[in-house]
């Protein structure tokens, strides 16, 4: 692992969370300011990850750490566990999610979608086209699945896979389609998570 920036965000997909938060940065115009890292086995190996970070600084203290996770069933427990993994860590623990606690290094935690609701990274995205003017195709077409017996068990995963496939690139992961600049990184829904950004790179 290289660590060449002093404000880092840990994330937990190299294919996808990756690539869409590296797009959000630069668009938020500080992507020179913090480096993304993705967990390197997934969110079960979220200590070994921070262990890495802070042994690959090359004598440059770590400035600030967020760290970003997937609710999935329960926001409060996975707040809970990512709280205990920086205390076990020996590191500041927030309180809440998206809030730093002060100290060296600073540190956050961001549940997504928001803190409070079930769900992962696709939830949050799918707020952000819901309002669209085509949105009902992807929701007529869904439902059409669903009255055929055909119901995913990740409907925002399903949800933004429709919304991919009529991309002029159609194979282009979340990410990837990201930094092709198909979201909109200024959406409403989005902002709690773009002022999560802006504090790790102040």
């Amino acid at each position: 692992m290289q660590i060449k920036k002093t404000r880092i965000l840990i994330v937990e997909g190299l294919k996808s969370d990756k690539p869409f938060f590296e797009a959000f940065l630069l668009h938020k115009g500080i992507a020179d300011v913090v480096q993304v890292v993705a967990m390197s086995d997934g969110k079960s190996s979220l200590r070994p990850t921070i262990r890495a970070v802070l042994a690959s600084s090359r004598g440059r203290p770590i400035e600030a750490l967020g760290i970003v996770r997937d609710a999935d069933a329960d926001a409060g427990r996975t707040l809970q566990s990512l709280q205990s993994s920086v205390r076990n860590e020996s590191l500041p623990v927030p309180d809440l999610a998206f809030e730093f606690a002060e100290g060296a290094p600073r540190i956050g935690l961001a549940i997504l979608p928001d803190g409070d609701s079930r769900g992962e990274l696709e939830d949050l995205c799918l707020r952000t086209i819901e309002g669209e003017p085509w949105f009902h195709c992807i929701a007529t077409y869904m439902e059409c699945m669903r009255s055929h017996g055909e119901e995913s068990e990740k409907e925002a995963k399903s949800h933004i896979a429709a919304r991919l496939s009529a991309l002029r690139n159609p194979e282009l992961t979340l990410g990837e389609s990201a930094k092709a600049g198909a979201w909109d990184f200024d959406h409403p829904e989005l902002e709690q998570l773009a002022d999560f950004l802006v504090q790790l790179a102040s």
